[in-house]
């Protein structure tokens, strides 16, 4: 017995420290895995995939170093693509990037985007839908589209949808509100998007402008009297050239 409590008292003494993670973001796929995104105090994001024993599968960084990510999204086939924005992996200023990761947590590309992206949606054929809010200094339109560059408020946020093909291609990008000029300091942002089967983009999102454009026939049609801001959902074209209905909420 005093051997035991002389070999206890002697042993040698470990210390396990572990660096604390904040988490960020969370979702889940079809078959049940989960994804957890987290921040540690460097402000390096993690995407693990969790299993259905709550065992992790991968645990990755797609840019390591500093950096955000702003929106997850799993496809049919378990390949995870994040919306992050931070320096890009050589480093430079921050910038918007679309990362995708495999099943296996291998990260495949990471593609530049023309601007911050708040919302994504991948469509059934791979497709890629985003949309957000930019200058129009800083995002340039393609021809044919609902609101071109020269069409939107200079110097003021506007709201955008930008489709990509699986590739990453730009199909089209657009901004919504075909306004201007506006009251100085008025936000109009995209927050939420989805597509449907033949590529039509469902966009909600937040404006303060009264004069936002909204389609005959539509829920509401005036916004803005006695709140300084609304949200708006819209339906836009598969080729982001003309809305099919836009109403305020």
């Amino acid at each position: 017995m005093l051997l035991l409590a002389a070999a206890l008292l002697f042993a040698p003494h470990y210390e396990v420290t572990r660096t604390p993670e904040a988490g960020v973001s969370l979702t889940t796929d079809a078959s049940g895995y989960a994804y957890v995104a987290t921040s540690d105090p460097d402000g390096t994001e993690y995407l693990s995939r969790i299993d259905h024993d709550g065992k992790r599968v991968y645990r990755v960084a797609p840019m390591p170093g500093s950096g955000g990510f702003t929106s997850i999204v799993i496809d049919g086939g378990g390949n995870a693509y994040c919306a992050i924005w931070g320096p890009p992996p050589g480093g430079g200023l921050y910038a918007a990037s679309l990362a995708k990761i495999d099943p296996a947590g291998n990260v495949l590309y990471i593609l530049p985007l023309p601007t911050f992206a708040s919302a994504f949606t991948i469509a059934a054929d791979g497709g890629i839908y985003l949309t957000g809010s930019a200058f129009p200094e800083q995002l340039q339109t393609t021809p044919g589209a609902f609101v071109p560059s020269g069409a939107a408020a200079p110097h003021q946020l506007n709201a955008f949808a930008i489709r990509l093909s699986p590739s990453g291609q730009v199909i089209y990008a657009t901004f919504l509100d075909n306004a201007p000029p506006r009251p100085a300091d008025v936000l109009v942002s995209g927050t939420a998007i989805a597509v449907d089967s033949v590529g039509d983009a469902y966009i909600g999102g937040v404006t303060w402008d009264p004069r936002f454009p909204t389609t005959t026939g539509a829920f509401q049609t005036t916004c803005c009297v006695s709140a300084p801001d609304a949200a708006f959902l819209l339906k836009l074209n598969s080729s982001g050239s003309a809305l099919v209905y836009s109403t305020f909420l």
